[in-house]
């Protein structure tokens, strides 16, 4: 897992992954064009390592002049439907489904930065808590969470009312 993590962990490599908060499909030549400084056939190196590692996939191939133009996509896999699921999940799935949930968080921050946005009056924010609790207190603060959410969830669109995601994680840090 240390080794995914290095793979993906390269600096051009999560420019690439970036790209893809923009678009959900591109040509290698498409994202050299928003990459800017990146040689071609550096960029098809660093793509066949995300694709070898499960983070990209070939979406479409398109036939181009006598050679094939490959579409370039996000993995997407398959979230666990239980708890069960989630156990059952290799640390390089948990991996995978984290850039994921990471793109479309991008994706959606993307998008609001580009409308007509006031972030203090339209609530955006993003924070960073470090909690230190026993596993009984994470359960009480979860139920606690899940009941303040519950409250709100089911409350349907109005012209007062706008969407908001509210996408939370924890880390645990086991080093302490």
């Amino acid at each position: 897992m240390k080794q995914d993590i290095k793979e993906i962990m390269h600096p051009l490599r999560i420019r690439i992954l970036q790209l893809f908060s923009i678009n959900t499909r591109m040509t290698a030549r498409q994202m050299e064009d928003h990459l800017g400084d990146v040689a071609l056939p550096t960029l098809y190196r660093h793509l066949n390592s995300l694709v070898k590692f499960d983070y990209l996939e070939v979406k479409e191939q398109i036939p181009n002049r006598g050679t094939v133009e490959k579409v370039y996509g996000l993995r997407v896999l398959d979230q666990a439907q239980s708890l069960e699921d989630l156990k059952k999940l290799s640390a390089k799935d948990h991996m995978q489904m984290f850039v994921q949930y990471q793109m479309q968080m991008l994706q959606d921050f993307n998008s609001y930065l580009d409308s007509d946005f006031d972030i203090i009056q339209d609530g955006a924010s993003y924070k960073i808590a470090t909690l230190h609790l026993t596993y009984e207190e994470l359960i009480e603060m979860s139920k606690e969470m899940s009941e303040v959410l519950m409250k709100y969830i089911e409350n349907k669109p109005t012209k007062d009312r706008y969407r908001l995601n509210l996408y939370t994680v924890s880390v645990p840090n086991k080093n302490k």
